[in-house]
C-alpha cells in the first residue's frame, strides 16, 4: 500500500511533508514513495508507534485487577491512540 499527502516524522526525528509504503507491514520507501496508486492522507500526521513503559489503566480498568477483559480493554484503548508495546504496571492493593 501506498500513503500520499501525509506529515511524516521522517529518519532524523523532523517532521516533513511527503508519503511512504507498508511492506509486509512495516514502513518502507519514507518520503520517497510513488503518488501512483496512494491513499491520499489529506495532511495527516504519520509517527512510529509508541512504546509505553509504564501504565497502570485506562478506561476504567487497572492493571492492578488482574482481569483478562480490563487488559483487552486496556490493550484497545492504548492501541486505538498509536500504542504498540506497552507495559503493564500494577500495585499491591489491600484486598
Amino acid at each position: 500500500m501506498h500513503y500520499m499527502n501525509a506529515i511524516v516524522c521522517g529518519p532524523d526525528f523532523h517532521f516533513h511533508r511527503g508519503g511512504f509504503s507498508v511492506k509486509n507491514g512495516r514502513f518502507a520507501d519514507v518520503l520517497s514513495a510513488s503518488a501512483e496508486l496512494s491513499t491520499d492522507l489529506d495532511g495527516a500526521y504519520v509517527i512510529p508507534g509508541l512504546i509505553d513503559i509504564h501504565n497502570h489503566g485506562n478506561s476504567g480498568c487497572d492493571f492492578s485487577d488482574g482481569d483478562m477483559d480490563g487488559l483487552v480493554t486496556i490493550a484497545k484503548y492504548l492501541a486505538k491512540n498509536g500504542v504498540t508495546s506497552f507495559a503493564p504496571t500494577s500495585v499491591t492493593l489491600p484486598e
